[in-house]
This record gives structure tokens, sequence and C-alpha cells, in this order.
């Protein structure tokens, strides 16, 4: 019979060889998300459940283009694209919501969907839940987190997920094994926040250059306009002129030849 220690070893061992990288295609990605979103349309609560495991391996036995890809990799998968989605939402609703008073939805909607190419079906998958992103404590020993990659070449093994609540737990939490890699994350997010805020207020700046040269070109198009249509009375008022000494002089000519007048 296997000690606890080795059968947590056979564990970690059977996880190692079922661990698998994908490089998802836009059409296997479209898919999967159609087929989640189709899964919980009735029933968002089913959302991964009874297990993440059963969620994805019954999504991957019906779609003939995904059964060869693990549930892992698609549950991986589906984590990243609600990362941008969380990051395009937090956007919107911050430094976005300020560009659509000021009447800049096009701008706004071109920058979600650069954030979150898959914004629209992953509202409808993650839309009606308060909270796409909860606080959690994650505690591991063998846990590789890596920013959203569009290769998906991202496993976490042997994670144990918490809710935090540490006023219902005696237990001890060992700060210095949580800190570092939440720090580090949340400074790459501030970072990430900081280079999409400048983005947006640099853009609404140029526009509005733009609208600035657009209109002091329209004034001097009306001053050029106005400036043209004086020369051009002038020249008419003048025509007029010479028309009438002209018709004058001739009407002279006529009368001295009539009447035999020297000219």
């Amino acid at each position: 019979m296997l000690s606890n220690m080795e059968e947590l070893l056979e564990i970690k061992q059977k996880r190692k060889r079922e661990k698998a990288t994908h490089r998802w295609s836009e059409t296997q990605t479209l898919l999967l998300l159609e087929a989640v979103a189709e899964a919980i349309k009735d029933s968002p609560e089913r959302f991964e459940k009874p297990t993440s495991q059963k969620f994805y391996g019954k999504i991957m036995e019906k779609e003939p283009a995904l059964e060869a890809i693990s549930w892992q990799c698609a549950k991986n998968k589906m984590r990243n694209l609600r990362s941008t989605y969380v990051s395009a939402e937090t956007w919107r609703n911050n430094t976005g919501s300020g560009l659509m008073e000021r009447g800049d939805e096009a701008s706004v909607r071109a920058h979600i969907l650069k954030m979150s190419p898959y914004y629209d079906i992953l509202g409808t998958i993650y839309g009606h839940r308060q909270s796409v992103a909860p606080s959690y404590i994650i505690e591991t020993n063998d846990i590789a987190i890596i920013p959203s990659d569009p290769d998906d070449e991202q496993v976490i093994e042997d994670v144990e997920v918490l809710p935090v609540n540490l006023s219902e737990t005696n237990e001890s939490i060992n700060i210095a094994r949580i800190r570092p890699p939440i720090n580090r994350y949340r400074a790459r997010g501030q970072k990430r926040l900081q280079g999409e805020n400048v983005d947006p207020m640099n853009k609404l700046l140029r526009i509005q250059e733009q609208k600035v040269k657009i209109e002091a070109d329209r004034l001097e198009f009306e001053r050029e306009k106005e400036k043209n249509h004086t020369e051009l009375r002038k020249m008419e008022l003048e025509n007029e002129r010479l028309k009438m000494e002209r018709d004058e002089r001739l009407k002279e000519l006529e009368l001295k030849l009539k009447y035999q007048i020297p000219i």
C-alpha cells in the first residue's frame, strides 16, 4: 500500500504527464467561446460545474475541432480570455467612460476590442457575474503564472484556491509566500493600466488638435472665399465700366460717320 507521500508524488507525476500546451487558432477560440456560451445560456451558474474537467470535457466531446485539446488547456484559455475581458471592463468603466461622455464612442470601442478581441461574446459569459475577478488566496508549491499569452502555454499545477475570509480560520497564513507574486502582478497591472490611460488621453489630445486645425483651415477658407468674392466683384464692376466706355465710343463713332464729322 502506498504511503501518503508516495500517493502525492504519483498524483503530481500524473498531472505532469497530462500537462499539455496548445497553440489556439482563431477558429478554435471562437468555437470554444460559442460552446461555453451555449452551455450556460439558460443557467449561467452552471459555468465550470460540476467540475472544470467535466464541464470542458463535455464540450470537447461535442465539438470535433476541439476533441484533441485537453480540458486543462481549455480552462487555461478561458482564464486568459477572462483576464482580457476584466482589463477591458476596468478601462471602459474608468478612462473609457470619460471618452464616452465626450462623444468618442468609436475610439472607445476600438480600444476595447484591441484589449479584448472577443469582448462581446465574453460579455455573454462573464457579464452576468457580479465579479469576474474575486479576491483569492492561492497556496501552492508548484505554480507557474504567466501573463496572457497568445499561445496559452500556461499550466497551473497543484493549486488550492481559498476565498479570503480571515475571520473564519485559525490557520496562520505565510504572508511571505503570498505577497511577492501578488505585489509583482499588481505592479504589472498598475503599469499596464497607466499605459492604457496614457494612450487614450494622447489620442484625445490628437483628436482635439485635429479639430482645432480643421476649424482654423475652415476659417482660412472662408476668408479666402470672401476675399475672392470681393476681387471678383471689383472685376465685374471694372468690366461694366469698360463696357460702358466702349459702347459710348462706338456710339460716338457711329454718329460721326453718319454725319460725316471728322474723327
